[in-house]
């Protein structure tokens, strides 16, 4: 609901936030921040933004690639990967990082082998960013992750996309697109 930014518009706000959390658990508000998320282009969510950028899913996320998610909403023009962006995300990572690390927020590995916050800093300020987004998976293991998370307590979901299906119509459009571009 976009408006002037005015006292009236900051009482709507605040009215909206108050519907908001009566009708939703904090986990639930949390869950749909992170499904919105803003990450450059038309990528929006956490997990879209995993599978872009780093080629799988938000759970197997290494502290460099968190501190990276964590920067790019903040600017997403000027951060999402593109070799342009390249410094500034570096930047903004590196930044995130270490403000992280010295709260203790970011994984430094396991109990008895946990490195120094300067060992993780430079670590992470040696891993590179990304500056080109990947393809987005082409199967649907990512509809069946994305519908579990959404229905927890169901023992079988069935859906109408059939994977045999996709894989003959996917090899049929790449035989006609050849012919077609001939």
């Amino acid at each position: 609901e976009p408006r002037p930014r005015r006292i009236f518009s900051k009482l709507i706000e605040a009215f909206r936030a108050i519907q908001v959390e009566h009708h939703h658990t904090k986990e639930e508000i949390l869950d749909i921040y992170l499904s919105l998320l803003p990450f450059g282009g038309n990528y929006e969510g956490l997990e879209t933004a995993s599978l872009a950028f780093f080629g799988h899913d938000a759970s197997r996320l290494s502290p460099a690639e968190i501190a990276t998610l964590l920067a790019i909403p903040q600017a997403p023009s000027f951060r999402q990967p593109a070799p342009k962006n390249e410094q500034y995300l570096r930047a903004a990572r590196n930044k995130i990082a270490r403000q992280l690390l010295e709260q203790d927020a970011l994984p430094r590995g396991m109990l008895s082998e946990r490195i120094t916050v300067e060992e993780a800093i430079e670590s992470i300020e040696k891993s590179p960013v990304p500056t080109e987004f990947r393809p987005m998976p082409r199967e649907i293991p990512h509809l069946a992750i994305q519908m579990r998370r959404r229905y927890p307590e169901a023992k079988r979901l069935q859906l109408a996309i059939d994977r045999s299906i996709q894989v003959i119509a996917e090899s049929m459009v790449a035989q006609h697109r050849t012919r077609i571009e001939e």
